[in-house]
Parts: structure tokens; sequence; C-alpha cells
């Protein structure tokens, strides 16, 4: 699930943890499979598979020196468009449900899948949005020089972290995709959708059942819960480059409501879709994989200036 403090998917199996990669100065890519393994599997399958059946490892050092590691999926020649995806709570670029998210999204662009700081094989501490942006910046300075457009998605708190990245730059995506965005991390705690996952969420799960089941990997690296973070209605209202929100009418654990905030503070260019039967976050993409890559891509061409509501339609 994109973010849960305390309900961890009872019966689910969690993704194993990775052991934090040493510090050390490393090559900026380090292919998942032997560059001559990799350039055969590309020659020889290329034309039966997805063009992004093998990521690409890459790694990036965060302002701050933190180690980060991502997924680039691509094919044999990169397109002209990326999509950097920040995954939400428990979730990392090698769960089941990242990778599936990824090869839905790579018929309308490459995208790269960063493990924020504290989770799958990146160092550090998580910090639920007080540092992280210091990662998506880091990516974004890997990519900006290679791709002509880029897009920040995020989920759940890590819509939370894109907005900031968005608003805050210096370096800043062509535009933010914003799934289940919350105020901040506190905010999700104090409207009681902790609680109402809690209590209602698990039986939700039992009874709404996904195309694709979703799973997460929980055993990541806490860091400090309550570090400064900007209220998200307050960096909205700075927005610097077209945000496009997407909430789950049925999201027990960040309200759209509490969305709906954000997008009301934006002066400019924004997209508020609402989709009356979505849950929290990637549960969304999940339950309509197909619906989902249609909106990203949609946001990806709209050239809107003012603000819209469910221009994009909604899932039958």
């Amino acid at each position: 699930m994109g973010f849960c403090l305390f309900a961890a998917s009872a019966g689910r199996s969690a993704t194993p943890s990775v052991t934090p990669p040493v510090q050390v100065p490393l090559p900026e890519v380090t292919p998942v499979l032997p560059p001559v393994m990799a350039r055969v599997v590309a020659a020889v399958l290329a034309p039966v598979i997805m063009p992004a059946e093998v990521p690409e490892e890459l790694r990036f050092r965060a302002s701050d020196g933190i180690l980060l590691r991502a997924d680039w999926w691509h094919g044999a020649t990169p397109t002209a468009r990326l999509i950097l995806l920040l995954p939400g709570f428990a979730q990392n670029k090698e769960t089941g449900t990242m990778r599936f998210i990824a090869t839905e999204l790579t018929p309308t662009a490459d995208v790269l899948v960063l493990d924020l700081r504290g989770t799958g094989r990146s160092a550090g501490r998580f910090t639920f949005g007080a540092e992280e942006p210091r990662d998506a910046q880091a990516a974004l300075a890997w990519a900006l020089p290679r791709y002509a457009d880029v897009t920040l998605l995020g989920f759940s708190l890590g819509s939370y972290i894109t907005l900031r990245a968005c608003v805050e730059g210096p370096l800043r995506p062509a535009r933010g995709l914003l799934v289940s965005l919350p105020t901040r991390l506190e905010g999700i705690i104090s409207s009681g959708g902790v609680f109402s996952f809690m209590f209602k969420g698990l039986w939700q799960q039992r009874k709404d059942k996904l195309e694709v089941p979703e799973d997460s990997d929980t055993m990541f690296r806490w860091g400090p819960l309550f570090l400064y973070k900007p209220m998200a209605p307050d960096l909205a209202a700075h927005a610097k480059v077209p945000l496009h929100f997407l909430s789950g009418g049925h999201d027990l654990l960040i309200y759209p409501t509490e969305s709906r905030l954000s997008f009301d503070a934006v002066p400019g260019a924004a997209t508020w879709t609402l989709w009356p039967d979505g849950r929290h976050a990637e549960f969304m993409a999940l339950k309509h994989p197909h619906d989902f890559a249609a909106w990203v891509r949609d946001c990806m061409d709209w050239t809107g200036t003012g603000k819209q509501i469910n221009p994009f339609g909604v899932p039958h």
C-alpha cells in the first residue's frame, strides 16, 4: 500500500529486505544483467517482449551524500519522454507492484523507478518526506540532460515528495502527477486516516479484488517521523509547473478532501480527477491498470492553462 503506519497487509508476503550498499565510489550505471548478456538478451528478445523487460540499475548520490538506486526501464533506443516514479510507503523499485506499474507505463514513456532513501536498495533512513526531496533532485539531475520531457509521478507520500520537488526545485520536471496526495505525514494521522484504514481498510481489501495482487516491503528502514515538513496546500500555492491530482472516492487513508485542499490552492494550471471506486494510491493502478496508464498519458499530453475537474474521464 502507498502508506500505512500500522497495517502491514496481514496475510500478504513481503519482499525480503536488502542489506544497504556500502557507500564507496561506484560507476553510474550497473546493468541488472552482465553487459554482454544484456546485449544478447536485447538483440534476441527485443522483437517479442515488452521494450522495458530488463531494467538497468542506476546509482546516484543525493546532495547530503546518501547513495540512491533506481531502475531504468527503456528500450534499445531511449524515447524523448521519461516518467520518474516515486513510490509510496512500503514500496520500492523491486516490489511486484512497482514493477508491474512500470511495465504498464513503458508504452507511453521510459520509466525510472527510484528507491527513496531508507527503502529498497538505497542507503540511509526514510524521513517521511522531510529529506527525500534531495533524492528526487538527484534523479532529476540525471534525467533532465537526457530527456526533453520529464514527468514526476508520485504515489501517496511519494506524491508529497513530488510536490515538494515541483515547487522547491531547483530542478523541476515538466509536470507533476500526484496520486493520493496527503497534506503531509502529520495530516494523515490527524485526519484519522490511519485509524480508518486499520479498522476498515483490511476488510475493504478482502471485498474489493484487484486485477493484479498488491505486494509491499514493510521491512524498510525508518528514520525520524516528525522532522519539519511544509504543508502541501502551502506548497501548491506556489506551483511552478502543471499539477495533476488523482484521488479515490474509497480511499480510507488519505481522504479526497485532504488532496483537494492542495488542488484548490494551485493558482495556475492543474487538473483534478476523482475515481469514484478508487482506493488508496497504487491500488487504483492495480485495479484499473489500463485506465491508470491512460490517465498518465492524458496528463502528459495535456496543454491546458487553467484548472479543470475530471477532464479525462473515469473507469467504468
